[in-house]
């Protein structure tokens, strides 16, 4: 692991909450079941650290949510796709994620298909 790695590892420990938005859903039916959680990610605002791979971020996104003892019900990402390197894209595609164009000339777009992604997740 490389030192931009670790800075990274010890930032998400701590404030992943803060970093990347993961929205659980209360079930209190299920309450001896895992619980459902989504992660609704607009990577324009909210971007992969330089020296981090993707794949790595999403892993260490997925693990922190299996300690927890949730489940991955959404895994959904945001964003003007052309805008975005290739690489970065196809890397996150790999990742079973859903990947989600609106383009950049609409305002607050990213924020309205997140708002509807949540909405969907919640209901």
């Amino acid at each position: 692991m490389n030192q931009a790695e670790n800075r990274f590892n010890a930032h998400v420990n701590v404030s992943l909450n803060n970093q990347y938005w993961l929205q659980q859903q209360d079930y209190q039916r299920f309450s001896n079941q895992r619980k459902p959680v989504g992660v609704f990610w607009d990577i324009e605002n909210c971007t992969i650290p330089r020296g981090v791979s993707p794949l790595y971020l999403v892993e260490k996104i997925r693990s922190f949510i299996t300690r927890l003892h949730l489940i991955e019900k959404e895994f959904s990402i945001v964003c003007d796709v052309p805008s975005i390197a290739s690489s970065v894209i196809n890397e996150l595609n790999h990742t079973q994620i859903n990947i989600m164009h609106v383009s950049s000339f609409a305002k607050n777009a990213a924020d309205e298909k997140l708002k509807q992604l949540i909405l969907r997740f919640y209901v």
